[in-house]
């Protein structure tokens, strides 16, 4: 066989060979990223959660508060 064939066969296998290492890396990488991303958003719901249950129980608080105070007389 022609050693320039050989040379560029070798050179194409070897070229292939990094765009698939490159390939696997990036994705290895871009699933870290999206399980760091879902862990990020988890965080921000349960957060959202806990915001909205501080809300409703100043809500709750106020509304038991301006009921006192009808019952007294004090707010219309």
């Amino acid at each position: 066989m022609n050693p320039d064939i050989i040379m560029h066969l070798n050179w194409a296998i070897n070229t292939i060979r990094d765009k698939v290492m490159f390939g696997r890396d990036e994705l290895g990488a871009s699933l870290a990223r999206e399980a760091r991303a879902k862990g990020v958003m988890i965080d921000a719901i349960k957060y959202i959660e806990e915001l909205h249950e501080v809300i409703e129980s100043y809500r709750k608080r106020d509304e038991e508060y301006l009921q006192r105070l009808s019952e007294e007389g004090q707010y219309d």
